[in-house]
Order: C-alpha cells, then structure tokens, then sequence
C-alpha cells in the first residue's frame, strides 16, 4: 500500500518525465479510454447518437445512460487531470524548446478536442 502511495504521490508531484506523460498517459492510456468509451457505448446500443437523443424512462434506459455518462465524465476528468500533470512535466523538462512547446500545444489541443467530442456525443 505504502509503494502505491508513493507512485501516486511521484506521479501527482510531476516526478515524472515529458515523454512519459505525453506519449504514455497522455496518448496510449487516454486513447484506450476512449475507445473502451465508444465500444460501451455500441455495446449498450444500437446507435450511440439515438440512444443519447431518445427520451425513455425505462428503468435500463435509465441505468444505461448512467452508465455512459459516469464513464464520459471519468474520461474528461482524467483528460483534464493528464493535460495538467504534462503542462508540468514540460515545464521541467530541461532539453530543446520544440518539444517544451509543443508537448503543450498538443496536450490543450486534444484536452479540448476530447471533452468537445464527449460533449457532443455523451451530454
């Protein structure tokens, strides 16, 4: 327990590398996230658009869309959370400029790409 403490800790501290946080969590992780987000979402229904748009009151209407909008909501919060933790990593980061900036640009960019998506599709 103590060593899973101390990662979290280290990781929210930003005792973590640009590269790391850009390409692992950043990308492979948020990436797994959303396509697990849009396979729930085919998986509950026929067609994501129709299910968010139709007005049922059925009780596994009801748990259905719950379920899909916690998950949109726990995505955007860890797109949030995982744009923040590189804007810091990039701030430490002590080699060329380039990648100082445009870890950051690409990071706002798809935070607000990715929340605009779920928005649009999820709210």
């Amino acid at each position: 327990m103590k060593n899973l403490l101390s990662k979290y800790t280290s990781f929210l501290f930003n005792e973590v590398t640009l590269s790391r946080a850009f390409w692992l969590y950043g990308n492979v992780i948020l990436g797994v996230l959303i396509i697990i987000l849009i396979l729930l979402g085919l998986i509950l229904t026929d067609d994501l658009r129709n299910f968010v748009d139709i007005q049922k009151f059925t009780t596994t209407y009801v748990f259905k869309k719950i379920i899909l909008k916690s998950s949109a909501i726990l995505v955007s919060a860890y797109t949030i959370f995982i744009t923040y933790i590189i804007f810091k990593a990039a701030n430490r980061y002590q080699g060329a400029r380039k990648y100082f900036y445009g870890a950051k640009i690409i990071a706002a960019i798809t935070a607000l790409f990715t929340i605009k998506d779920i928005i649009k599709y999820f709210f």
